[in-house]
């Protein structure tokens, strides 16, 4: 079973410039929309426990200057309350207790809450009562051991926050939309020079083009020097772009080296059809040309062997081992790949 990298390298190149500029507008998406999910919560909460907390304090005035009142009771209270919107309330005295709701018990009060309150302090938590959040605040009251809890319900707030939710998912398709298409179009122009490159090599390829050296040449290097232009271009902004772009950009230039050589190869089969190859003697130091072919390959390699120095045509030759080279690291399979330099018969 392949690797995921050895899948995405399959690939055509503009496959991987369109998933990259995917990958990035989608993690760009999901951090936007995580920020402001939580930032949007945490303000509405906040407002919430503001408002609820000054409800609360006139609330428990109320209760207390009612119940010291001379005919004050907690009965009384609790009726007072019910008549107010937004909130629910509840008396405990003991083991007694009073609310304006059904649904509210002593056993619905975090447990943290009450030991606040029985230590004589106001506060506040958020519980669970049924399937609903609630924002309980209690504070004690005057008679010995009673308190007095309101319960605010949290439901508009998820309700806001699962429209939000909503809406963010869809923005988030949007920008990975978005990016498809941008990444569809800026692939497109990109690669546009290497696919008429690309062509115009099929061509020569196929015998489909005239043999002539000279217009052969004028048509391969002019497109490939306008996709030099631009991969260079792309190499010298490559720090600008997001880390799951850079790859893009190096596929891009390593996809340009190879095909440089594949049309100086072309070149020379060219000039040899057409009985115009020129060989070029000269004597050439095998080992510094073994030295500047990996250098320019950008691998790591030991070269064995003494220093031979022999007759050829250097540009021929130093392709030829650039070849080799070539071949030994995409497929050796990860196996140590060494240069021997050597001598035979003279």
């Amino acid at each position: 079973m392949r690797s995921p990298l050895a899948f995405f390298r399959s690939r055509g190149l503009r496959f991987r410039i369109t998933l990259a500029f995917v990958a990035s507008g989608f993690l760009l998406a999901v951090i936007l929309s995580v920020a402001t999910f939580f930032t949007v919560r945490s303000f509405l909460e906040n407002q919430r426990v503001k408002a609820s907390t000054r409800q609360t304090i006139f609330g428990v005035l109320f209760a207390r200057e009612f119940l010291q009142q001379a005919r004050g009771n907690t009965e009384d209270v609790v009726s007072l309350l019910q008549t107010r919107s937004g909130l629910d309330a509840m008396i405990t005295q003991g083991d007694q207790y009073l609310a304006t709701s059904l649904s509210l018990t002593p056993r619905v009060v975090p447990a943290d809450l009450k030991l606040l309150v029985a230590r004589e302090r106001l506060g506040y938590q958020q519980t669970q009562i049924g399937n609903a959040r609630e924002l309980a605040f209690g504070a004690p009251l005057p008679p010995p051991n009673t308190a007095l809890y309101f319960f605010y319900s949290l439901a508009d707030i998820d309700n806001t926050m699962s429209v939000l939710l909503r809406a963010l998912i869809v923005a988030g398709f949007a920008v990975v939309l978005i990016s498809a298409t941008l990444a569809q179009r800026v692939g497109g122009r990109i690669l546009r020079p290497l696919h008429e490159v690309s062509a115009a090599a099929q061509r020569v390829a196929e015998g489909l083009l005239e043999t002539r050296v000279h217009a052969v040449s004028h048509e391969l290097r002019t497109r490939l020097s306008a996709l030099q232009t631009a991969s260079d271009l792309l190499e010298t902004h490559r720090n600008d772009f997001p880390a799951s772009s850079r790859e893009a950009v190096e596929l891009i230039a390593d996809d340009v080296a190879n095909l440089r050589r594949l049309v100086e190869e072309l070149m020379e089969v060219s000039e040899v059809d057409a009985g115009k190859a020129i060989i070029r003697w000269e004597e050439v130091d095998l080992r510094a040309l073994a030295k500047a072919v990996v250098r320019k390959l950008h691998r790591q390699t030991p070269i064995d062997g003494p220093a031979v120095v022999t007759m050829s045509d250097k540009a021929r030759l130093e392709r030829i081992v650039s070849n080799l080279v070539h071949n030994a690291f995409e497929h050796g399979r990860g196996a140590d790949v060494r240069v021997t330099i050597g001598e035979q018969n003279g």
